[in-house]
């Protein structure tokens, strides 16, 4: 049995693909598996995948149907056999000594996970920006839930599938793996329920993993943007994490709410068509959730959205409508006279 299992979902990422290799096979530390999942590739990354098996007897490749990134994962998850996992995406790279460095904090203070930071770079591979954890060394569950709300919000850290070196056994001994339904934000859902079952944690204050942004075919396109109802649910979920460790202190649930608050207008105000119809049914799928109901708040909104959170509140549906209405109307006239009285 290996030491490693590093994941890598790949669907069509043939022009970063041997960049993000190299920089795993030439790693100092050795004793790893790469479990590459090809999500029904077509653009000749599937073929570049089994050239670097053949070269290397470390590298195992797994051809499926295309079902999302999240199926893939999961599919990797089922055939690990190292102690420890890290994830890895086919268009990012890593330093070469990024395991060496994770397993050695990981063995040296025996901790469930290993959180460092992540560099954001371009297509040029110019750096835009680094992301740090703002913990450093062993800490506990609850010294990480602390400030665990505005820090998710402000960096992602919590959440990013790749800047974290997880023991296997607790991902294989409470069954945990990627919501298949879920396209955006899958990886924060994954590690919220991973983090329920963790109890120490040691926080590396450096970056080793890169992170291109906006690269082609990234699972946050257009697509994926408007799925209102789940991000809503993911930070419910963290609600109930922090509550449930007794880290719902002020500044965690402030944060919290205000980020349900504006989902929740985000989701309202989406793609409004003018019929009364539709805005019912989104009505009714906010206040067929009592949690999410009583995290919305006034505070931070301005005066036009608590207007709307009146009315959400107390279930004015029509008063929802006609307030959104007119002051769409209001927009439409304002374009169009607009040139007049330039």
């Amino acid at each position: 049995m290996c030491m490693i299992s590093i994941i890598m979902p790949v669907y069509n990422k043939y022009d970063y693909l041997t960049k993000s290799l190299n920089s795993i096979i030439n790693q100092t530390y050795k004793d790893f598996e790469l479990i590459i999942v090809d999500d029904g590739s077509s653009d000749g990354s599937e073929k570049l995948c089994d050239e670097f098996a053949q070269k290397d007897q470390r590298i195992k490749v797994i051809h499926i149907k295309n079902a999302g990134v999240s199926n893939a994962r999961n599919v990797g998850l089922d055939n690990a056999k190292g102690k420890y996992l890290q994830f890895i995406d086919s268009d990012d790279y890593v330093d070469e000594d990024m395991l060496e460095k994770l397993y050695d904090k990981a063995t040296q203070y025996d901790v469930d996970i290993v959180i460092s930071g992540i560099t954001k770079v371009n297509h040029d591979y110019e750096v835009l920006n680094e992301t740090l954890p703002q913990l450093i060394g062993v800490k506990s569950k609850n010294e990480m839930l602390e400030n665990f709300a505005s820090e998710q919000r402000s960096t992602g850290i919590y959440g990013c599938v790749s800047n974290k070196f997880i023991k296997r056994d607790i991902v294989e001994k409470f069954k945990l793996r990627f919501d298949t339904k879920i396209k955006l934000a899958e990886d924060l859902d994954f590690y919220l329920k991973l983090y329920e079952h963790i109890s120490s944690i040691y926080f590396y204050n450096a970056s080793f993993y890169y992170y291109i942004q906006n690269a082609a075919n990234s699972s946050t396109s257009e697509d994926f943007k408007h799925d209102y109802l789940t991000q809503i649910n993911i930070s419910l979920r963290q609600k109930d994490l922090l509550s449930k460790n007794n880290m719902l202190n002020e500044n965690n649930l402030k944060t919290i709410n205000l980020v349900i608050t504006n989902f929740t207008l985000c989701y309202i105000y989406d793609k409004f068509d003018y019929s009364y119809h539709i805005l019912k049914e989104k009505c009714k799928k906010i206040y067929s959730n009592k949690l999410n109901l009583n995290s919305i708040t006034y505070e931070n909104q301005s005066k036009y959205n608590q207007i709307i959170i009146f009315f959400i509140k107390h279930k004015f549906n029509i008063m929802i409508y006609l307030t959104i209405f007119n002051k769409n109307i209001i927009k439409k006239i304002y374009k169009k006279f607009k040139p007049i009285y330039k």
